[in-house]
């Protein structure tokens, strides 16, 4: 089946519950929305956001862009270094101890205190030349895209790997993929094939809605309690 005309959308029930409670909120997400208009008024690929434990946010851009509220000197301090030599920031996420993961150009990674399992794998990827797409860390998971669809993951849902899985076999372009909460999941893959499970029901909707339009579904963050969902590369819909 061709992808680009027929996507094969699969949707998972919601299950009933908080399981979306986070431990902090969001700081200022007026501002963090305010900073996501700009870039997207002006077209600048929006290629990452994410939150630290405590709830302070950081945005990757452009080619070499980033914004953030707070965080520590030492992730500033490579965040400028990268963009100053005009290296492509592509990802960022943080450890439960707030340790950082950056992905930029290809397959180039800046991982600072971060588990001994996942350094290897990043090592082992930026070895072999492989492209790194994006990771993806909460609680005590853990997930990393490379290749086409290739991935490692720690403690990821049976149901996630199973789906990952079954995508590889039909050779399918994995795009990105996301936590929610602490047992929810987004995958995305093709042009605006998405998989999902135990999502809120405003994402769903959110999903369901791009997917009938003309549009390349790109990326889902969920951070804390807020959601974003970039589409066309530089266009946004959240419920920030």
């Amino acid at each position: 089946m061709n992808t680009k005309i027929s996507t094969i959308v699969l949707m998972l029930m919601l299950i009933s519950g908080n399981i979306f409670a986070q431990s902090a909120q969001i700081i200022k997400p007026e501002l963090l929305k305010s900073e996501l208009d700009t870039i997207s008024a002006n077209r600048y690929n929006i290629n990452s956001i994410t939150t630290d434990k405590d709830g302070n946010w950081v945005i990757l851009y452009g080619d070499i862009g980033y914004s953030y509220i707070s965080t520590s000197k030492e992730v500033s301090a490579i965040l400028d270094t990268l963009a100053t030599n005009q290296l492509i920031l592509k990802d960022i996420d943080f450890f439960s101890n707030n340790s950082c993961m950056i992905l930029f150009q290809e397959n180039g990674y800046y991982a600072d205190s971060v588990p001994s399992t996942f350094r290897e794998i990043l090592k082992t990827t930026n070895e072999k030349g492989v492209m790194f797409k994006c990771a993806d860390i909460t609680e005590n998971k853990e997930i990393f895209l490379y290749g086409k669809n290739s991935f490692y993951e720690k403690s990821a849902p049976e149901t996630l790997i199973t789906r990952l899985r079954a995508l590889q076999n039909r050779d399918q372009n994995i795009k990105h993929v996301s936590f929610v909460g602490s047992t929810g999941w987004v995958i995305l893959y093709a042009e605006k094939g998405m998989i999902f499970q135990n999502i809120p029901e405003d994402l769903v909707n959110g999903l369901k809605n791009l997917g009938q339009q003309t549009v390349t579904i790109d990326k889902v963050f969920f951070l804390k309690d807020k959601w974003v969902i970039v589409y066309d590369n530089y266009k946004y819909l959240s419920n920030l």
